[in-house]
């Protein structure tokens, strides 16, 4: 609390709030899942809510670490970044991306009801640009994209309801889909990108395994039946980055996990993640994460006294 605002810090990101915010704040319908390894995945739906908001109140998201898509439901609510002032009414989206900073508050007295979807992981970032949505953006779908868009947003309720780390890979393909469906709509492109072809949903399947980190992405592509070159086109037409480039992704958040929540030995680590040699797997993770991984553990050890 600060002169009357609540601060939430997470990582490089703080979310400020007006005094009286929770009280202002009702949640029709929450589900979330922070407290198991896939949190930290390339792609991962962490968050789904269904809020109403009544009064007057604000919050400012600065340097936001996350997607998040906003969509109203009923009545109005108004979003202010970079000086831009824009009301959301009922079916507008509007897009925030990682690293926006965006204020929210009331327009009027009457409460504002939205279904709000938040998606983190590695590859967020990658995944906006690739397929170019652009920061802080109000989109309004057509009406039949509409009703499929929020279908999709109420899946996401079931998926994070379950919580079965087996069929978690299920929440980033999830994530995927409905990127893919939404740049499909604001670009007005007519290639099919709403469905991800089985072959890529194979392979991201077994990469999110336990048993996808030691055979070749070659090995894995012909296990899915097909060509090392099909798929990797397939993966940076749909995924935003080459299948190498994505396991390198998961294998370094397995590691940040692996080293913040367990004893295990570096050169267990990474035997784990199916590296060669420990010495490789810690110049991997010193390029990725910009610190050792005997640093990173001392660092996160430090924080968890702290």
């Amino acid at each position: 609390m600060k002169n009357g605002l609540t601060l939430r810090e997470s990582e490089n990101s703080v979310t400020i709030y007006s005094r009286g915010y929770e009280k202002n704040l009702h949640r029709n319908r929450l589900e979330s899942w922070y407290d198991v390894y896939p949190f930290s995945s390339v792609l991962w739906a962490h968050q789904i809510a269904d809020n109403t908001r009544y009064g007057q109140w604000h919050l400012t998201r600065q340097n936001y670490h996350q997607i998040a898509l906003e969509l109203e439901l009923e009545n109005e609510v108004v979003y202010v970044q970079s000086g831009q002032r824009t009301i959301l009414s009922p079916g507008d989206l509007y897009i925030t991306r990682p690293g926006d900073t965006v204020t929210m508050q009331n327009s009027g007295t009457a409460p504002s009801r939205q279904l709000q979807l938040l998606i983190s992981g590695s590859n967020a970032q990658i995944m906006m640009d690739s397929l170019k949505i652009m920061h802080g953006m109000k989109f309004r779908p057509a009406p039949e994209d509409g009703a499929f868009f929020r279908s999709r947003m109420e899946n996401f309720f079931a998926l994070l309801q379950k919580k079965e780390l087996p069929e978690s890979w299920l929440n980033s393909l999830a994530c995927h889909e409905i990127l893919l469906f939404l740049a499909d709509c604001i670009n007005k492109n007519q290639h099919e990108l709403k469905e991800i072809p089985k072959p890529v949903m194979e392979l991201l399947k077994i990469m999110n395994s336990e048993n996808g980190q030691h055979d070749s992405i070659e090995d894995l592509a012909q296990n899915c039946g097909i060509s090392n070159r099909s798929i990797f086109r397939l993966f940076k037409k749909y995924i935003g980055v080459t299948p190498h480039a994505y396991r390198q992704r998961l294998q370094m958040e397995k590691a940040r996990y692996l080293l913040k929540n367990t004893s295990e030995s570096i050169k267990e680590i990474a035997e784990k993640l199916g590296f060669r040699t420990a010495f490789y797997f810690s110049s991997v993770f010193s390029r990725s994460v910009g610190v050792s991984p005997s640093g990173y553990r001392k660092k996160q050890s430090h924080n968890n006294i702290g």
